[in-house]
């Protein structure tokens, strides 16, 4: 509901006039062990999606193979890792089962007779909460956040039954996003099917190297303050791979920057893959010209190539590439591998008839982004309303 003029709506009134208190007196911390070793759950706490099995957030195991020492969390629990809290990777266990995380985590609970479990989560994820975190650790060796900071965050404590409503709302947000996002997914999964029906069996196939040019980035040093102050040319991370169809990137280099490194131009229509670390194998498709750092390879567009069916065929050799990786920890794919990728050729009016399809569903796709967007905004407004 929203505010007219000076006067505030009863809703806008309840989060104004709730009083700011120290989280410290309303949370716990406890550090329960495995130390019986009964409890195999391991799990990894992200800022997008909170609780997560490590094994699906690393896709491999991690985590060491003595779990005697790991920190048991049981249903209402929340967690977090000290030197991530700053970005939001705090959760709220809300397994039936116990679960264990590792021992560098920070485990606590609150009060439940004075603070709603869904209330405070979506408090320490909000930008304000994030604020003050970040001068909490300011200065503190890699930004750590220790339990004792944490209890020196302010928030507005309204009564419990006006929390609850709030979280209710902030949930139900948080739904309506998850749903089109949901619906995003399915129409991925649906180009990913009509790609496989079309050349799923097809014989005639070519090497990336064969067919089109490729080549990787740089970094200027960051050294330099004249490489990056006011640059105006788009320079693109590998952790920017993953949006797919890449229309923005986040940073700017100048032309010092890119006369002193070995950054390079990339035209419209390559097909980028991240090569190194945890975003090795992500493939996306360049739709403004950009610079590139040396983490992403781009596959430079050919004749008789279509860019949206080679980013469709590129995505398609995710698994292999992660496979044909070396390194330690993490996967690194050289361009190497890259060249050597083999893909379908089909005739330039299969892939024409593909790449139809795909503009079809993407019209879809425009209205359940505005969704999304739209909610995320929606939600960030009723944060700065509640916390703010």
């Amino acid at each position: 509901m929203a505010a007219k003029g000076n006067k505030l709506t009863p809703r806008c009134r309840e989060a104004e006039v709730a009083e700011k208190v120290r989280l410290g007196g309303y949370v716990s911390e406890y550090s329960a062990r495995n130390s019986n070793g009964n409890v195999s759950s391991v799990y990894s706490v992200t800022n997008s999606r909170g609780f997560v099995p490590s094994t699906d957030y690393f896709n491999k195991e991690v985590f060491s193979k003595t779990l005697t020492t790991y920190k048991i969390v049981s249903k209402g629990s929340f967690a977090y890792n000290p030197s991530r809290i700053n970005v939001g990777s705090v959760g709220l266990y809300g397994g039936e089962d116990e679960g264990i995380v590792s021992p560098l985590y920070v485990t606590f609970t609150a009060d439940t007779s004075k603070i709603d479990n869904q209330y405070l989560l979506a408090f320490l994820k909000s930008n304000i909460a994030l604020r003050q975190i970040r001068n909490l650790t300011a200065g503190s060796v890699r930004d750590s956040l220790k339990f004792s900071a944490l209890g020196k965050l302010l928030l507005p404590l309204p009564p419990l039954p006006v929390q609850r409503r709030i979280a209710a709302e902030l949930d139900k947000i948080c739904e309506l996003k998850k749903n089109a996002e949901t619906r995003l997914e399915k129409l991925d999964l649906l180009v990913k099917s009509r790609f496989v029906e079309m050349f799923g069996d097809l014989k005639s196939v070519v090497a990336i190297g064969d067919r089109f040019e490729t080549q990787s980035g740089g970094t200027p040093k960051s050294s330099e303050k004249e490489f990056y102050e006011n640059g105006n040319i788009p320079w693109l991370t590998s952790g920017e791979v993953g949006q797919g169809i890449v229309r923005k990137v986040d940073r700017r280099i100048t032309q010092a920057g890119l006369d002193n490194s070995s950054a390079k131009w990339t035209p419209i229509d390559s097909v980028l893959v991240a090569m190194y670390g945890a975003t090795a194998g992500k493939v996306g498709l360049l739709k403004i010209r950009a610079t590139t750092n040396q983490a992403v390879c781009s596959i430079l567009p050919a004749q008789g190539m279509i860019p949206e069916f080679v980013y469709y065929a590129v995505s398609s050799k995710t698994d292999w590439m992660i496979q044909q990786a070396a390194g330690g920890a993490q996967p690194n794919i050289s361009q190497g591998v890259v060249r050597k990728m083999r893909i379908p050729n089909p005739p330039l009016a299969l892939q024409r008839e593909f790449a139809a399809f795909v503009a079809k569903v993407d019209k879809l796709r425009v209205n359940v982004r505005e969704t999304v967007a739209k909610m995320d905004m929606l939600y960030r407004s009723k944060l700065q309303e509640y916390f703010g």
